[in-house]
């Protein structure tokens, strides 16, 4: 299963996606090609963000099997943000 949430020539593709087990953020683009959970840390043009914090911002207006995603991912991080 994957979301895309952003797709663009600056950043690359950047989407929430189940790999066997675990749900990523993945990020697929020209500085940046990478897996991020929900503690991880991301650094693009220098703006430093929580993935939990970029996943949760995108996933709270979504529908329900997009938040149901959203929800696994964030709860991989039981002290995280949980939608």
């Amino acid at each position: 299963m994957r979301f895309l949430i952003q797709n663009n020539a600056v950043n690359g593709r950047i989407s929430l996606v189940r790999k066997s087990e675990r749900v990523v953020l993945e990020f697929d683009g020209p500085y940046l090609k990478a897996d991020f959970g929900p503690k991880d840390f991301i650094n693009v043009n220098n703006w430093v963000h929580a993935a939990c914090a970029f996943v949760y911002l995108w996933a709270e207006d979504k529908d329900d099997e997009v938040k149901t995603l959203a929800r696994e991912f964030l709860a991989q991080w039981e002290e995280g943000p949980q939608l």
